[in-house]
């Protein structure tokens, strides 16, 4: 191992030692016993997101680049997304309710985001806009039917993932693309100040209108925002994963304006 290459190799085994370390204190319990009560219980509500953050920084730091352009990329992709469907929906379906059986949103998420993310880079920025829009449309639209209540936390994360790596932390995905510094600080405050929002509004109950409708739903995908943050600040920040150009590509000058300024 190089010497460049052991700070990045810690910050590895920081991550995703605490990702897993957090996600067993919770499932057994013991988190209490660590932590004050209050931080316990609000670390405790995101299970669901730790979950889906280890899974997606897994795939695409490990599993993705191993994947890409070789013959069993698509069958693998596909068979992962298959089992992790069918995880979520067993877990959807089982009795009682539990700390497992709330990780069905993670996997039912996980189903769609890993063959999203497998995807070959770089493709129009409409794509995942449209994605986004249109799932956000549907919750505009259906936020108070039973389904797309429970699904939460899943949709939010299809939502706000493909934002989050496909419009403004592009470099996570594509070596090749440009990032802009102040859209990704302001994204990065985004996701900080949002979980804020939602609390000094009762999440959406002080909002009338369609606006109140989507921040009470909003409300209920608060660990999506954190740990997206966690997420991108991993690989754009600790890995340096912000793409070729830092910023928009300077204009080429044409041969007629060259040929204007040597005169």
């Amino acid at each position: 191992m190089t010497t460049a290459a052991r700070p990045r190799t810690a910050l590895a085994v920081f991550f995703y030692g605490t990702l897993v370390a957090l996600i067993a204190m919770i499932m057994f319990e013991v988190l209490p016993r660590v932590v004050p009560g209050l931080i316990a219980g609000r670390i405790s509500r995101n299970s669901e997101g730790i979950v889906l953050v280890l899974v997606l920084a897994l795939w695409i730091q490990f599993v993705r680049p191993r994947l890409q352009g070789s013959s069993r990329e698509w069958p693998v992709t596909a068979v992962v997304a298959v089992a992790c469907l069918g995880v979520g929906l067993l877990l959807f379906f089982a009795e009682p309710i539990n700390r497992v059986k709330t990780l069905n949103e993670t996997f039912l998420a996980a189903a769609l985001l890993i063959p999203y993310i497998q995807l070959r880079r770089p493709f129009a920025r409409w794509i995942p806009l449209a994605c986004s829009g249109a799932l956000l449309a549907l919750v505009l639209l259906w936020n108070e039917n039973a389904t797309v209540t429970l699904m939460a936390e899943a949709l939010g994360a299809l939502i706000m993932t493909t934002i989050a790596l496909d419009i403004v932390d592009r470099g996570i995905l594509d070596d090749t693309a440009g990032t802009v510094l102040r859209v990704r600080l302001a994204w990065y405050g985004f996701l900080v100040l949002g979980p804020a929002l939602f609390w000094r509004t009762d999440n959406g109950a002080s909002i009338e209108g369609g606006l109140g409708a989507l921040v009470t739903y909003a409300g209920r995908t608060t660990e999506v925002f954190l740990c997206l943050l966690a997420l991108e600040l991993y690989f754009a920040v600790g890995h340096g994963r912000i793409g070729s150009r830092y910023g928009p590509p300077a204009p080429t000058p044409s041969p007629v304006s060259e040929s204007v300024a040597a005169g």
